[in-house]
């Protein structure tokens, strides 16, 4: 564990909540104990919640587990709003670095995905997506819990506020690529929501 952690400042009543036991001792997503803290929520409440590190998979966790309603309200009212397609030039093209890094990365170690059907969880704006349609993927799905708008779509890709806590939340479907950024650290049960998303891989499937 370390010291001197960062702590929210967000006001998400944490004393309403029922307290689940107690932190994790092993990692969630490998079971390994090498694991330290790197972050907390709530400062001086009882239901603090932490991310932790894995050393071993490297993996980002959440501990203690808090159930998925807490979870969307949290998310509700914690979370920046996202605005659908928001860093794309006037002609369409993405000025996002995030993306565009994120997008690169992928075609360098798997390929061009011409004709692919893309999956983002917790897509934010969208603009990752918008990058891999651009380089030649049919269609582009993005699940975020905090979109701005119910459902938006805007160069083959379909933006959706959808919680994303459950593998029951990302639906049905076959996809060549599944991307997440930033997301297995607030699944309730990142394990069983891999293998999910698994089941979901078309071929070829990334």
């Amino acid at each position: 564990m370390t010291a001197d952690l960062p702590v929210s400042e967000d006001r998400f009543p944490w004393h309403e909540v029922p307290r689940p036991e107690v932190f994790e001792p092993v990692c969630t997503l490998c079971g390994s104990p090498d694991i330290r803290q790197v972050y907390k929520a709530g400062r001086g409440w009882k239901n603090q919640v932490g991310t932790f590190h894995c050393g071993k998979c490297t993996g980002l966790f959440t501990s203690p587990h808090h159930g998925a309603d807490t979870l969307t309200r949290f998310y509700d009212l914690h979370f920046p709003k996202h605005t659908p397609f928001k860093s794309l030039d006037a002609d369409g093209r993405v000025t996002s670095g995030d993306a565009l890094v994120r997008s690169r990365f992928i075609i360098e170690a798997i390929g061009v995905p011409q004709g692919w059907r893309v999956m983002e969880i917790g897509s934010g704006s969208g603009d990752f997506l918008v990058a891999m349609s651009r380089a030649g993927a049919k269609e582009g799905v993005g699940l975020e819990p905090a979109l701005v708008v119910p459902e938006v779509t805007q160069f083959s890709v379909t933006l959706r506020r959808q919680a994303v806590t459950n593998p029951d939340d990302v639906g049905e479907g076959k996809f060549n690529l599944i991307a997440m950024f930033h997301v297995l650290e607030h699944l309730v049960d990142p394990v069983t929501f891999l293998g999910k998303l698994r089941g979901q891989l078309d071929s070829p499937g990334f």
